[in-house]
């Protein structure tokens, strides 16, 4: 994650750099692949095999606090 060759300015916050451009693929835009660039559930063989279940808990929960105090 403190690579420069990877994301420039590694040791300053901008979380924006995370966010996908318009040119990117639909498959890029899934909470729950895995890519070298953005290790959120790790990558190959070490990706987390319970990633869709823990994808589908944070959704049930946000919307569960939406429909409850919204």
């Amino acid at each position: 994650m403190n690579n420069p060759d990877t994301y420039p300015n590694p040791d300053s916050f901008e979380p924006i750099r995370f966010i996908p451009k318009d040119d990117t693929k639909d498959q890029q835009r899934r909470f729950t692949e895995v890519f070298e660039t953005f290790p959120v559930w790790e990558y190959g063989s070490l990706a987390c095999p319970d990633r869709h279940h823990a994808s589908l808990a944070i959704k049930m929960i946000l919307s569960h606090l939406l429909l409850k105090w919204a």
